[in-house]
């Protein structure tokens, strides 16, 4: 064994180490339980959601009611299932959900720590959903760290799917995989996108449109492009 692998091992430990004596974050009022199989139905609700970046800041979202039906893909109090997240440990809530973010994190060490980090996933199934993005022996730039992140969350195999600006950072080739890969591999997931290109969410089911941090239009891409609209707007500019 090398004194990198050995420093591999004891940072490794360290860190299951501090997982298992720290306390947890939950909060008094996350209590509630939920079935094994949540989230069951898949639907999400956003209830009079509101959220400024302090807490005397101004809000940048203001009383957002949305409700998605399971499968739906969405461009962007919670409720899924019908079930309050925050009332929710929220261990449970992240170990359900598959988010994908704009700057991808990475911890220092293997590929197999990285796309499995509690070794869930063998040799075949980690390589297999590498070999999807078209990752394999390669050393990562930006746009690929982005799809390494899109192979763990095909591994996580989670029914709700949240894409924080994924391809604002990649370029064309990138963009059309992700979109392609998100369609195939996520087409029974329910899907909430916060998109950079338009045309990513053209056919999703459903788009949000926020001004203000009010939603102004919630309806298809097909609708809203038919009409006069802020999307069509947006899309046109």
């Amino acid at each position: 064994m090398t004194t990198f692998q050995c420093c591999l091992l004891s940072s490794y430990g360290r860190l299951k180490t501090f997982a298992d004596v720290t306390p947890n974050e939950n909060l008094s009022c996350e209590t509630r339980s939920v079935t094994e199989d949540w989230p069951a139905t898949e639907q999400v609700e956003l209830k009079d959601l509101s959220a400024s970046f302090t807490h005397s800041g101004r809000p940048i979202l203001r009383g957002i009611n949305i409700t998605t039906q399971p499968g739906e893909k969405i461009g962007i109090s919670i409720l899924v299932d019908g079930v309050d997240i925050t009332k929710i440990p929220r261990q449970v809530v992240r170990s359900c959900l598959n988010t994908i973010p704009q700057d991808s994190f990475f911890m220092k060490g293997s590929i197999r720590l990285n796309a499995s980090s509690e070794n869930l996933h063998g040799d075949e199934e980690i390589s297999t959903a590498l070999q999807k993005v078209q990752l394999w022996a390669i050393f990562f730039s930006h746009g690929q760290r982005q799809l390494f992140c899109l192979a763990r969350a095909i591994l996580r195999k989670n029914r709700i799917v949240v894409l924080d600006e994924v391809s604002s950072s990649v370029d064309i080739t990138t963009d059309m995989l992700i979109q392609r890969v998100v369609r195939e591999e996520f087409a029974g997931a329910t899907i909430i996108a916060i998109a950079h290109r338009l045309d990513t969410v053209l056919d999703f089911d459903k788009v949000a449109v926020l001004s203000e941090g009010t939603l102004v239009e919630f309806d298809s891409p097909q609708a809203l492009s038919d009409q006069p609209s802020a999307f069509r707007e947006l899309y046109n500019s």
